[in-house]
């Protein structure tokens, strides 16, 4: 039962930067065929990785001391399954629509934007646009006192920004989107997002 309430902060630490990695470099799942179209080696790692945080998920004893770290491990479990299949999509809305529920109570504020990027991502990936544009606006209700990781701040921005754009066909929003890249113009840590900007503005034409 003792290491049942033991979280290996190393390996979590591990996980969290391989996640991290694998979204940076292969997020791009709203392209057709993208996750299933990965090289072997790479869907053999994220499957490896997938296994890895569920184990740990069902195995620990989440107790009022470890909710903080639970929904961080979800997130990181939710990030490997962004490369996976629209099942796989579905399962991140319901596991993170339902932690986010069910801990309302708990003080995770800073653990908000990775949550809702990966939440943001996976409605965008399954095309349901007007859910991202709802989920953008609980993002900004219950995001505006706090400090933002800029990176994924610009993520989920980049992506509400193209869902308006797909939508509406709105100026404003192709407008916006490029002021996000202007941002990320030779900042060595915005380069992922930049990344993200660039592949969304190239695949969707803004």
């Amino acid at each position: 039962r003792f290491w049942r309430n033991y979280l290996n902060t190393a390996q979590m630490a591990f996980l969290s930067i391989q996640a991290s990695f694998y979204v940076s470099h292969y997020g791009f799942g709203y392209r057709k065929n993208h996750n299933e179209s990965l090289p072997q080696e790479i869907r053999d790692q994220i499957d490896f990785y997938k296994k890895s945080c569920k184990e740990i998920l069902d195995s620990t004893i989440w107790n009022d001391g470890l909710h903080v770290r639970y929904m961080n491990t979800l997130n990181i479990y939710c990030c490997f399954l962004l490369l996976g299949s629209r099942e796989d999509l579905r399962s991140i809305i319901d596991l993170l629509e339902g932690a986010l529920f069910n801990y309302q109570q708990v003080a995770f504020q800073r653990l908000y934007d990775a949550i809702f990027a990966a939440l943001i991502m996976a409605y965008f990936m399954l095309e349901e646009y007007i859910k991202v544009q709802e989920c953008y606006k609980r993002y900004e209700k219950l995001t505006a006192p706090s400090v933002k990781m800029q990176e994924n701040d610009l993520t989920i921005k980049a992506f509400y920004y193209t869902a308006q754009w797909i939508t509406t066909s709105r100026k404003q929003y192709k407008d916006k989107i490029t002021g996000l890249l202007v941002k990320t113009d030779n900042v060595p840590n915005l380069q992922n997002a930049r990344r993200v900007i660039l592949d969304l503005m190239n695949y969707y034409k803004i």
